[in-house]
């Protein structure tokens, strides 16, 4: 249950880790392998010396330790790419510029947008 209400993983993988620790949580990817095989695009959690998968469904959300970002389940894990700071351009207006930026960062301070 406690990794279900707000669930919160290391990261993607397609294989388990070699020396997992109790509470361990896991996004499969969809190339999975070995003991994760067939549970593609399911959270899989390490508990009581195995690993248990949860199915997603659409609309559920995990954080993403490792990248510091919100995944989003439709059909598959989908999380937002960081897009460029503006550069360039014929008219440059520093105030938009400066208000863009400002969304980025607002945006990867809400877990929305990747850290790096």
């Amino acid at each position: 249950m406690d990794a279900l209400v707000h669930t919160c993983v290391e990261g993607t993988s397609d294989t388990p880790p070699a020396s997992p620790t109790e509470g361990d949580t896991w996004l499969v990817t969809p190339s999975a392998q070995g003991d994760w095989a067939g549970f593609e695009h399911h959270i899989a959690i390490y508990r009581g010396g195995a690993w248990n998968f949860i199915g997603p469904k659409p609309g559920m959300r995990i954080f993403d330790n490792g990248l510091g970002q919100f995944w989003l389940f439709d059909t598959q894990w989908t999380a937002a790419n960081l897009p460029g700071a503006p550069q360039g351009g014929a008219n440059i207006d520093p105030e938009a510029r400066a208000a863009i930026v400002e969304v980025i960062q607002a945006l990867t301070g809400a877990g929305i947008l990747p850290r790096n």
